[in-house]
């Protein structure tokens, strides 16, 4: 049984299926410590959520995501969730904003112009979330490059 802050579905009356959560319904910290506890597997975690990307982002869909890593987070996920690190998100499936740069992993930072780029090192945040143990899943979608170069802004 998935519990959710220390009670069960059952005792809080919340969203589940026979009395299961699903786990897209947990917040990243309690998917933690459902990992942590053995309650599901980082893997588990991996599928779930890459099932969902294909079952709701896809051409017709959402489209929120720009680049989708399934290999790398089923590899990652299958390694224990990533480096080192044993922080409350170890094994927990993230997905990177398209502003930041992900080794080896297309990143547009929004613009047509970086289609192609694929960065040869992450930043300071991707690599942050790795050593504490995340599970990326791919990147998503941001505003335009402008955004991510600054606006101005109008003294009034």
């Amino acid at each position: 049984m998935i519990r959710r802050l220390g009670r069960t579905s059952e005792q809080d009356g919340w969203a589940s299926v026979g009395g299961m959560a699903e786990l897209h319904d947990l917040t990243a910290l309690e998917q933690g410590a459902a990992v942590a506890a053995g309650e599901v597997s980082s893997a588990e975690l991996v599928e779930h959520y890459l099932e969902r990307i294909d079952r709701l982002d896809g051409p017709d869909g959402v489209g929120a995501f720009v680049t989708v890593t399934a290999e790398q987070a089923r590899e990652r996920a299958l390694a224990g969730g990533s480096a080192p690190g044993d922080g409350p998100l170890r094994g927990v499936p993230t997905a990177i904003k398209d502003l930041n740069l992900t080794a080896g992993v297309r990143t547009t930072f929004g613009s047509a112009a970086y289609d192609d780029f694929v960065p040869e090192v992450s930043d300071g945040v991707v690599q942050l979330m790795g050593a504490d143990g995340n599970t990326d899943r791919g990147t998503v979608k941001d505003g335009t490059l402008v955004f991510r170069l600054g606006t101005l802004v109008r003294q009034q």
